[in-house]
Formats: C-alpha cells, structure tokens, sequence
C-alpha cells in the first residue's frame, strides 16, 4: 500500500512532467518515459527489490546517463530542421528533458520513493522551462511559476525526506511501551502551511499594488525591456504555426511567413477588403532588434506621461450585432478617450486563441469592442492586452486617422538613429529626398527608391557580424523581404526628419473559399512603416516593399454593416467543448497565467482560514467553561511542544507521571548538565499533574 509521501511525489512528479511536455511540445517524448517508468515501477513491485551493492549502484547510474543521452538525443530533430538554430532555446530543451530523464529513472529504480538528488534535477527542469518562457511570457506569470516552485519545493522535500527521518526516529526511539511519535501531515501542519500560502498570496498582492504606484514607470520600463530578452529567447523556439507574427528581430517575420504558410491566423468579417490591420509597434532599432521605447532609453525622466501605458475603462456597453457566434456582452472602449470621429465602417475579428493575444486594428481605429472590463494601450496606440481573444471584437474605423500633437521625448525617439547608421544613411536619405518639403513627399520619393532599385526575395544574403544587416541591404541593394524595406524606410525617413515607427501584423485581402469571410494567412505576415505628418498632425502609412500597395478599409467602406455569415469552423464553434477550453487555456497561458487564478483564490483561502481557526478556537472554549481549566490546556500544550522540539512527544494515552519516567529512563546515561535539565522538566509534569488533581492553578 502506498503511502502518502508516495503518492504527493507521484502528483508532483506529474504536475513536473506535464509543465515540461507544455513548455516544449514534447507530449509524445514525456508520456513515454511516463509509461516507461510506471512499468517498472510495476515489474519490481512484483518481483521484489535486489539488494544494493557498489558495483549494482555505479551500474545503474551509466545506466540512467545513457538514458539521459538517449532521450536528450531525440529532442535535436526540430531544431536541426530550423534555418538558423536558437541555441538557448535548444540548450534549455535537451537539459530540461535530460533532467526529466533522471527525475523518472530514479523514481521507478527505487520502487516509486524519492531521493535527495531528485530535488536538484526538479529544479533544474523548472529553471530551463522559464528559460524557454514556459508559463507565461509576462512578468507576473513569471513570479507566479517561481512561487509555485517554492510551493512544490516544499512539498517535495517533505514527501521525499520524511520517510527518511521516521526510518530514522524509528530506530533512535527507545522501545519503552510507548508508541514512536507519528510524523506526518497533522491538521496543524496542513492549517500552518494553509495560512502561509494565504499570507504569502496576499501580501504579494499588497505588494505588487503598492510597488504599481510608487515605482509604475520604472517598473514598466523594466518589464518592456525583459519581454524584449523573452521575445528574443522564444521567438524561434515556438513550433510552427503557433504563435502571431511579432517581429522583434529581423527575420522573425520572414520566419512566420515559411512556416506552415496556409495556416489561418485571422478571420475578419467585412464589407470590403480589410487590408493592413497592425499588431505591434516598434519605435527604437538597435543591433538588428526592435523595440519598444521607455523614458528611460532617452531621458532621465521615468515619470514622463509622455511614454507611459494608458489603461482604459468602458465608456459604454457594446452595441455591435456578432456575426461570428452568439450574442456575448460587449464593452466599448475609446481609444482616445472619448469619440472624436465619426466611424464609416466596422469590421468583426475573431483570432486563433491558441496562436496568441495580441490584438490587431486597422491604423485608423476608433473604437473597440470587446469581451473585457479594462484594456491596456502603448503610447503608440497599440492594444498591449486586455481583451478576451476566445471571443469575437468589433473596431470602429473611421475614415482617416486621429490627429495628435507629437512634441518632446516621444518626438525625440521617434527621429532616434544611432550614430554609426547615421553616418550611412543620412547622405541616402537626403539625396532621395533632394526637393521635397512635407513629410508624405519624402515618404514617396522612398518608397520609389526601392520600387525601381530593389527585388523581393525571401533569401536574404548574410551580413558581416561586424556591419548592421539593414545598412548592408541599403548599400548593396541585393533582394530581400518586407523586414528589410521596412526598417531601412523607417530608418532614412528619420534621417530627414520624419519621425517613424516599425509595424507588423497582417494583409488581409483574401476571402475564404465559400465567400464568407476575409482571412489571414501565415504567409501573410507583413511589415511596414508609419510615418507623422506635422503639418497635418497625422500619422499615414509608408509602404516600400516591392509589389505591395497600402489598402486600408477606414477609406472605402461606406457602411456600418458587417458580413451576415455565420462562422461554423470546428476550431472556435460554439458547440465544440473541448476545443474551447483548450483555446482558453492557451489564452490564459500567453497573457498571465495562473498567477490571475491565484488572485481569485486568495479571498476564499482567507475565509477557509478564518473558518478552521473559530473552529479551533471553539473547540478549545468548549473543552471546558472553567477559566482554569482553560489555563491549564493552553500551558501543557504550550510544555509539550518545548518538549516536541527535542524529540520528546507525549503520547495521547500516556500520563504526566509516565511520560516523566519514560524522559528519565531515555537520559540515564547522558551528562550530568542534561539529567539536571530532564529532572526539572520531569518534576515540573509529576506537580502539573499534581495540581490538576487537587483542581488548583498550576
């Protein structure tokens, strides 16, 4: 019969293995080693344990190593299949799934019992799934996975190294009459580590809040730089065809272009074509890396509004008509806070959860409508997060963009060129731009630079380390794809003053075979430049990759009216169960992961505890309604877990005057400093007895 320390190492190692196979899409590799290890686990449950020798150990440690490799081994292929290998990602894959290896091959050698190095080898699979941004890719979904790990810790640690101590107690505990003290999981145990995690769960949120106000722009400084490292570290790890184009470094988009191209990414319900619709904005280029701007980047200034995320409330309950499933309450958000413009069309979007949240709009948005109670907007008009993507969402377009006033800090990153690109592209720029004033004639004059000059091609030559990619592009005007025209447009726009921002997202300009939709495929994945007008205070789009022309929808629909066509894919249909919840787990999974379950736990975890300590508390009241009776219970309680300290625990059917006896006999032949200490304690449980007796205060 398996004990209880067995089956909380059976559930952790589980939760382990399923955290891992999640991570890496390994599901196949880990429910191997799975059914591997039950299996024997089984076969020498039944044939019994062979007795340990040297020779028999060091035997199965080659052998859990060669495993390790094995295993290990097999997890190469998809990377080898990549045009350029992420070595960290690979690097976190192989450890992870070695130590994985090791975690199982203990655990079954050693008939479902733990061992010490089990706790390190756990550590180390964790480590290398955070590294491969397992969990979440936020912050707080971070934190969270290092709090549960500490959780797990903890409960591996006691389910492993408890049976050891019993053994070990078990065999130093004089056989005297009295029963060994049993230890394990008590109520109290349970309601102290219950009570910790409650108070470590609120005071974290307490914390959070508190830090949220005195250090929010500092701290979403350091978050937008971290996501930039994460975004790095996982862009080319993510298998193919599951996530959204991001496009932070140069060639991710090409990336998500190839693979699995004919994959849906979007469906859109319109009147007319819906063109570019935007997902991320990027404003600062360093190094062959995008980037979103903080103050920090550029001032010294962190409390600059001027670059601060804005969160936005419902101005108003949604009243767009869903087309692509039922009715669901809708929420209406303005993006600049209140209506400015009037719409002339709206367009449905429904996104593959699965693939991720971002959010995508047309450049001339106005308004959103969505399942959600707040969002969250760049200081780039880009949605960041907040709107529930298992759902459908409505934009207002109006007919061309909003104007704004762009000036200071956000006027200086968006001209922002580094010196050594400078140096090259400023005497391009101006010889292109030789005769024109305003910002759209530059823009024009760029993009037939590289219409009449450049090719399309998804083969791009390799740069020299040493020299930037997108300054060899322009000097040896050699085909590329959209990423390249794209930065290099951004970049020599900004060289003649116009200030710039690097977009990518989607062309949706494709109707789905029975004419009932618009989609976007893999392969339309884009980038494409935004360019400020200060004449007219506007922003308008540049686009210079050859054979492309900007479409937007905000110009030509004449109407509000949306596609009637029911959308009845199996992926998202409202009847398929299943398909659902996975969908909203993997929501849930790229926004903040289990840290939002956490928060709602926390109310109820509170009242749990509250409710076992009036309990207790009534249990000890009730015991008896004497005031000394009472003294009495709380001081022996008091006595007796000085006395558990030294591993000296009175027995429930033991009395005071036999439990005195029994320390005495246990300390008769230790120094003479000690006996003084146990006679004194034994004397004070022979007068506590005494006392209760007479039915006096002690």
């Amino acid at each position: 019969m398996m004990s209880r320390y067995g089956w909380t190492l059976i559930v952790l190692i589980m939760l382990l293995c399923g955290f891992s196979a999640q991570t890496f899409d390994s599901w196949p590799t880990v429910l191997v080693l799975i059914a591997l290890a039950l299996l024997v686990v089984a076969t020498r449950r039944v044939g019994g344990q062979p007795a340990s020798t040297l020779f028999r150990r060091l035997l199965v440690m080659l052998l859990g190593t060669i495993v390790a490799v094995i295993v290990s081994s097999t997890r190469v292929t998809p990377y080898l299949r990549q045009d350029a290998v992420n070595f960290l990602s690979a690097g976190a894959d192989l450890v992870c799934h070695a130590a994985l290896t090791l975690i199982l091959f203990v655990w079954s050698i050693r008939n479902a019992s733990g061992h010490p190095i089990m706790l390190g080898f756990g550590l180390l699979v964790v480590l290398m799934c955070s590294i491969a941004g397992g969990g979440s890719q936020t912050i707080n979904g971070q934190i969270t996975v290092a709090f549960c790990t500490c959780v797990g810790y903890l409960f591996a640690s006691q389910a492993i190294l408890g049976p050891r101590f019993e053994n070990k107690k078990s065999h130093t505990e004089p056989t005297d009459g009295a029963r060994p003290s049993k230890l394990g999981w008590s109520r109290a145990s349970f309601l102290l580590s219950t009570l910790t995690v409650s108070a470590i769960l609120t005071c974290t949120g307490l914390l959070g809040q508190a830090t949220g106000r005195s250090l929010g722009d500092i701290q979403k400084a350091v978050h937008a730089s971290l996501k930039d490292s994460l975004d790095q570290a996982i862009d080319k790890f993510a298998i193919s065809g599951t996530r959204y184009v991001y496009g932070a470094t140069i060639g991710s988009v090409k990336k998500r272009i190839v693979d699995n191209t004919n994959e849906v990414a979007l469906r859109v319900w319109a009147d007319s074509t819906p063109g570019y619709l935007r997902g991320n904005v990027f404003d600062f280029y360093e190094r062959r890396l995008w980037r979103t701007t903080s103050g920090r980047r550029y001032s010294g200034e962190w409390n600059s509004p001027l670059m601060r995320d804005t969160v936005l409330e419902p101005d108003q309950v949604g009243t767009s008509a869903l087309k692509s499933s039922s009715q669901i309450e809708l929420n209406r958000f303005y993006l600049r806070g209140e209506p400015r413009r009037k719409t002339t069309t709206s367009i449905e979007i429904r996104n593959i959860p699965l693939k991720g949240t971002t959010i995508f709009t047309p450049l001339s948005t106005e308004w959103i409508e969505g399942n959600s109670s707040s969002i969250t907007l760049s200081h780039q008009q880009a949605v960041l997060h907040g709107v529930n993507v298992t759902a459908p969402y409505v934009l207002g377009i109006a007919r061309e963009p909003a104007s704004e006033k762009l000036e200071g800090l956000r006027k200086n990153a968006l001209l922002f060129v580094s010196p050594t690109e400078k140096e090259v592209l400023d005497p391009i720029a101006k010889f292109i731009c030789d005769g024109s004033e305003t910002a759209p004639q530059k823009a024009r004059q760029i993009e037939q630079f590289f219409h009449r000059n450049f090719s399309y091609s998804l083969e791009v030559p390799s740069a020299p380390l040493s020299q930037d990619p997108i300054i060899h592009f322009v000097e040896n005007q050699y085909p590329a794809h959209c990423e390249y025209f794209a930065s290099a447009t951004c970049l020599l726009l900004r060289c003649v003053g116009v200030p710039t921002r690097y977009v990518t997202g989607y062309v949706v300009d494709e109707r789905e075979p029975d004419d009932r939709y618009w989609i976007a495929r893999n392969g339309s994945a884009h980038a494409w430049v935004e360019a400020y007008d200060a004449d007219s205070q506007t922003w308008f789009s540049v686009e210079s990759t050859p054979g492309r022309s900007y479409q937007s929808i905000g110009s030509t629909a004449p109407t509000d009216a949306l596609v009637a066509n029911q959308w009845e894919d199996d992926f998202v249909s409202d009847s398929n169960g299943s398909n659902w919840i996975l969908a909203f787990i993997a929501t849930i999974r790229t926004s903040d992961p289990i840290g939002f379950i956490f928060k709602l736990a926390q109310a109820p975890l509170f009242l749990l505890i509250c409710f076992l300590f009036w309990r207790r508390y009534r249990y000890y009241q009730g015991a008896s309604g004497s005031e000394v009776d009472r003294y009495s219970y709380k001081l022996l309680k008091r006595m007796d877990r000085r006395m558990k300290r030294v591993s000296l625990v009175r027995e429930h059917a033991e009395t005071m005057h036999q439990f005195a006896d029994r320390m005495e006999r246990r300390y008769v032949n230790e120094p003479k400093e000690t006996q003084v200490w146990v006679q004194s304690t034994a004397d004070w449980y022979r007068k506590f007895a005494e006392a209760r007796y007479q039915g006096i205060r002690p």
